[in-house]
């Protein structure tokens, strides 16, 4: 197999160390290595830029050469993934999110989980931090050479783990339960879930951890005998599988499609990070201005993705913590942002 890596941080530096013999190209704008001196005899492109543009760029280049891609780059997955996966498949090529990250393992393991049949209900992951008001300056104890400041604020307002949660909403046909339970020990989040009944997705905040769980229920006798005999986590007919890592590109460079965004269940929307003045152009999420949240689709079609927050200019005062509105800041026209307009009035919301 002949790989093409788009991007060079700490997740394709790793599969360039474990993928050595099979990497044909390295795209980096820093390096000046542009794809359009990749070979296209590649088999597969793995987008691990973490920039929404620039991996729509790469994509949509890899699509017209007949070129899968498998993704890390959640930020742009969250955003218009849905989209590009349709791309991909008028292209006759695959697109889609890879093992290693969160979204992959939750799908994994959503996965195993029905071959003991058992139903899937709760799905999520755990974290041990969050202040949505996080700013660069005061996350540098976390900086190194493949974790900038922008990447390290991301994870601590919340806004990576946003992009996660909207991803699998997408791919899994999830709906958004945004409430950040608290619990001391993995075993009391079954008490958090007695009265869900729809299929959703949540984030746990649960000390010294970044583990993903699915919480599931059968009505199956002898699986719930099994089940209660090897001492599986369990209340009122839930049953707790839980992970409490997951492993970057050490899962990864297995190079396989794990989820496919059917269509925008979900979006991560951006909120204003502090106040917002009139004319202003915004930073991309992990900056000062904003921190993305997700919503449900049916909450969320009037509001910025904070995929594209880097993209706008403010056209009004926005007040701190408020969802920040389409039509209140001026979007870019670029090929990521045309892309998302041709296609989200499209969008399938026939299930709300």
């Amino acid at each position: 197999m002949k790989i093409i890596l788009s991007g060079m941080g700490w997740w394709n530096r790793g599969l360039k160390y474990l993928l050595k013999d099979q990497v044909a190209y390295i795209v980096s704008r820093h390096l000046n290595k542009p794809i359009e001196n990749a070979p296209i005899d590649a088999n597969l492109l793995f987008e691990a830029s973490g920039d929404v543009l620039f991996g729509v760029e790469c994509c949509l280049w890899a699509f017209e050469r007949g070129i899968d891609v498998v993704t890390a780059n959640i930020e742009m997955d969250a955003t218009v993934g849905w989209i590009l996966a349709k791309k991909a498949k008028e292209f006759g090529v695959r697109y889609g999110f890879c093992d290693g990250d969160q979204p992959g393992c939750i799908g994994k393991l959503i996965k195993e989980v029905r071959q003991y049949q058992v139903d899937p209900l709760i799905v999520g992951m755990t974290k041990s931090f969050l202040d949505f008001h996080q700013t660069p300056d005061k996350v540098m104890n976390f900086v190194n050479i493949d974790i900038t400041p922008q990447m390290a604020c991301s994870f601590a307002d919340g806004t990576k783990t946003s992009y996660e949660m909207v991803s699998v909403a997408n791919a899994f046909d999830f709906d958004i339960l945004n409430n950040y339970y608290k619990i001391d020990k993995i075993e009391n989040i079954l008490d958090c879930y007695k009265n869900i009944s729809n299929k959703v997705i949540n984030t746990v905040m649960l000390p010294k951890s970044s583990g993903i769980f699915v919480i599931g229920t059968t009505t199956k006798l002898i699986v719930k005998e099994c089940l209660q005999w090897l001492k599986i986590p369990n209340s009122n007919n839930l049953y707790l599988f839980y992970k409490p890592y997951h492993l970057g590109f050490l899962d990864g460079q297995n190079c396989q499609i794990v989820g496919i965004s059917k269509y925008e269940r979900a979006r991560c929307v951006a909120f204003a990070k502090r106040n917002i003045k009139s004319g202003n152009l915004l930073n991309k999420a992990g900056s000062f201005d904003i921190y993305g949240q997700p919503l449900n689709i049916i909450d969320a079609q009037k509001y910025l993705p904070a995929g594209f927050s880097s993209y706008v200019r403010s056209k009004i005062n926005i007040q701190v913590d408020s969802p920040i509105e389409l039509d209140d800041v001026e979007l870019e026209e670029n090929i990521a942002t045309r892309l998302w307009r041709e296609n989200v009035s499209d969008n399938c919301t026939s299930l709300y």
